[in-house]
């Protein structure tokens, strides 16, 4: 199976602020559960992995939950847009919950 890395930038879907620049992640597809903004568990399948925390160009992390740490902008703390595993610090990205845009557009 061929690696799909992002040939996008990845943005915050509220402020539009740069999470993660071109070519710092690959698409995987797996079964993770985020809550929604009410708080509920959903079941997302489609992520990118950041190998490196210190690969984002702005991300917040969360205190540790239920053996993960959960990721959001650090410019305006709206939603959770993914989880840092622990303890390997590898993180997700869910795909459904952030914006691309190519560099110059």
């Amino acid at each position: 199976m061929e690696e799909v890395r992002n040939s996008v930038r990845i943005l915050c879907p509220a402020c539009g602020c740069l999470l993660l620049r071109e070519d710092k992640a690959v698409q995987v597809q797996e079964t993770r559960a985020l809550p929604d903004p009410q708080g509920e568990l959903v079941q997302e399948t489609l992520f990118w992995r950041i190998d490196d925390v210190y690969a984002f160009d702005n991300i917040a992390v969360s205190k540790e939950a239920q053996g993960q740490k959960l990721l959001t902008c650090a410019e305006c703390e709206r939603g959770i847009l993914g989880a840092m595993e622990l303890p390997s610090k590898v993180c997700y990205l869910c795909c459904g919950r952030v914006r691309e845009r190519s560099r110059g557009g």
